[in-house]
């Protein structure tokens, strides 16, 4: 037992630094967000390894409003990193170039906890993007996620 838990926590170590870890956290992202809009009148579909208006694979989700919303055709672009590299500016400018390439109003990008700054903000909106912070192994984060995919769905109204 204690050599099972032993190799499961070297795998979660490895993971925070690998890009086995980024996959896996969108991952999680990309299901939180298709459990949080089911029944919405939207459709959510995976783009990360597709590419877009501008040929360019930013974007790893968008959930568009279907013919029975008032926004029918609007999209929120969602972009989860898992990479400590990221500065509020740097995200801002990741989420407005995802917009532009799937033709989105409004983007959400959601940064996984363990790796974001001291300053990287729980959650902020600027003007159509919002940035959020999200543990996907801390259910207690779950709320703020679960907020921001509702905030970028009300900002396709701007």
């Amino acid at each position: 037992m204690r050599e099972a838990l032993a190799r499961i926590e070297t795998k979660r170590s490895q993971n925070q630094t690998s890009v086995r870890g980024g996959l896996d956290f969108e991952d999680a992202v990309i299901s939180f967000v298709r459990a949080a809009t089911q029944g919405a009148p939207c459709v959510f579909d995976i783009t990360s390894t597709t590419a877009g208006v501008g040929r360019c694979k930013k974007g790893d989700a968008i959930l568009r409003f279907t013919d029975e919303s008032a926004f029918a055709g609007t999209g929120v672009v969602f972009e989860a990193k898992h990479d400590a590299t990221y500065t509020i500016q740097r995200a801002l400018d990741e989420l407005d170039a995802a917009r532009k390439n799937r033709d989105a109003a409004a983007g959400v990008f959601v940064m996984a906890r363990s790796h974001a700054s001291d300053v990287f903000p729980r959650s902020a909106r600027f003007g159509s993007n919002v940035l959020v912070m999200w543990d996907d192994q801390d259910p207690a984060t779950d709320a703020s996620l679960h907020a921001a995919i509702l905030l970028g769905m009300a900002l396709v109204m701007r």
